[in-house]
């Protein structure tokens, strides 16, 4: 694997810290971002919670007002695709000169990290469209899944039972389904499924003919 996938955690925003302006000023560092999401408990009470890097974790942790704060590890399939390279990707070791793009116009690089819509492809249950559509709480008589297979790629396990995808060389692919992912939600549902075991990667995606870029899960 290239690089390591960074973890994701959620800081309940409480107390002192209830808001993101007042996370800024009681952690004393005012650049401090993600995403807010909201969470409904039994009791139908709401809380709030910001998602933050491993870096931002630790570096709370050292400031003694956030000693009983709420860390939850999320455990979500790491996403970070690189705006200046074509990193990563499934199959290809990026830093070999003949992958560089030649201009930031290079088709190869997209898609860009929130770039939506975007195709995906899958393999296993993410291509049963029961599964896809209890997944993104969608009918799944609409879904639009289409026949498809990647390059440099083939089917490992782990854990002894569990099928993953992983690089392979240029003669190996890998058989399963496109589906185009309309939002960044849908997206966020697919990563929370497969699990932080899991990484974000570009791909070409072969179906009906032609060679779309695309993303996929690898292990």
């Amino acid at each position: 694997r290239e690089r390591a996938t960074p973890s994701t955690y959620l800081l309940k925003l409480e107390g002192a810290y209830d808001t993101l302006p007042n996370l800024r000023k009681t952690a004393g560092l005012m650049k401090i971002s993600g995403k807010l999401r909201t969470a409904v408990d039994e009791n139908n009470e709401t809380s709030t919670f910001l998602t933050i890097d491993d870096r931002t974790k630790t570096a709370l942790q050292h400031r003694p007002a956030f000693e009983h704060a709420t860390f939850i590890h999320l455990a979500i399939a790491g996403k970070d695709l690189s705006p200046d390279s074509l990193y990563p990707m499934l199959g290809v070791d990026t830093t070999l000169p003949q992958f560089r793009p030649s201009s930031h116009e290079d088709r190869r690089a997209v898609p860009a990290q929130d770039q939506y819509p975007v195709w995906y492809f899958f393999y296993g249950t993410l291509g049963e469209p029961e599964c896809l559509a209890r997944l993104l709480n969608l009918d799944h008589t609409g879904l639009d899944l289409r026949a498809a297979r990647v390059k440099s790629a083939r089917l490992g396990t782990w854990a002894g039972k569990y099928r993953a995808l992983v690089d392979g060389s240029e003669k190996e692919e890998v058989e399963g389904w496109a589906y185009q992912v309309r939002c960044e939600e849908h997206e966020e549902a697919l990563r929370v499924y497969e699990t932080h075991k899991y990484m974000v990667v570009r791909c070409g995606i072969l179906m009906g003919g032609e060679e779309v870029p695309g993303l996929t899960f690898r292990f």
